[in-house]
């Protein structure tokens, strides 16, 4: 499975966790993934720096390893982003 494949499945799988065990919608990351693909969305909303409302969620349900961010810090994603996109989701986690 190359990266992008990976990388997809694993968003899909965490939106889904996330669904099901903590009603979170990620309707605005949906979206996204519909407009530009599970990459570029997520390289879209790693690069503001203000975490996005959907990592706050998972933040308060102690759940960060369901987020964009942690996903794409995982060493099979990584060449998928920048290093200033993983400076920045590795930052967001830290929080």
């Amino acid at each position: 499975m190359d990266a992008e494949t990976s990388f997809a499945a694993a968003v899909d799988r965490a939106i889904d966790i996330a669904n099901v065990d903590y009603k979170i919608k990620f309707s605005k990351l949906r979206q996204m993934i519909n407009q530009y693909g599970h990459v570029e969305a997520a390289r879209k909303l790693i690069s503001v720096t203000k975490p996005s409302d959907g990592f706050t969620d998972l933040v308060l349900v102690n759940r960060r390893d369901l987020s964009l961010e942690n996903i794409a810090l995982m060493d099979e994603h990584r060449e998928l982003f920048s290093e200033e996109q993983l400076a920045i989701a590795s930052k967001k986690l830290a929080l």
